[in-house]
C-alpha cells in the first residue's frame, strides 16, 4: 500500500491531528494516513491515534511513525501499547543501530531493517 497522507506533521492536539486527517482523506484517494507520534506524554500520542481514528473511520489504515525518538525500552513500552489498535504498521520507533538486529528480530515481527525499521511489535 503506497502511503498517500502524512498527518499530524506540526500539529500537537489530538484534535487537530483528527481534522488534518478527515481534509487529507476528503482531497480523495486516500488509502492510509501516517501519523507522527513520539509526544513526551505517550498518554497524548494514545489520543491522537484515538481521535484519527473515530475521525476517519476504520476503513482508512493508519500508520504510525516515531522518527527514532525513543529509547529501546520506551520503545517496547509503547508500541506493545499500541499494538492492538488496528495499525498498519509502526514505523521506526528507536535509531536502527542501537540494538543489534539479532535483539530486534526476537521482538518485532517484521524483519528489522537498519535502514527503515518499519514493523508490527508482538
Amino acid at each position: 500500500m503506497a502511503i498517500e497522507g502524512w498527518a499530524g506533521s506540526g500539529n500537537t492536539l489530538p484534535a487537530d491531528v483528527a481534522r488534518e486527517a478527515v481534509e487529507l482523506r476528503e482531497e480523495g484517494g486516500f488509502e492510509g494516513l501516517k501519523l507522527r507520534l513520539g509526544r513526551e506524554r505517550f498518554t497524548d500520542d494514545l489520543a491522537t491515534i484515538e481521535a484519527v481514528r473515530e475521525a476517519v473511520g476504520s476503513e482508512m489504515s493508519l500508520m504510525v511513525d516515531f522518527n527514532q525518538g525513543l529509547h529501546f525500552g520506551e520503545a517496547l513500552e509503547r508500541c506493545h501499547a499500541i499494538d492492538d489498535l488496528g495499525l498498519a504498521w509502526i514505523e521506526e520507533p528507536i535509531v536502527p543501530d542501537y540494538v543489534p538486529g539479532n535483539i530486534m528480530k526476537s521482538v518485532f515481527r517484521s524483519p528489522a531493517r537498519r535502514t527503515s525499521l518499519s514493523a508490527k511489535i508482538r
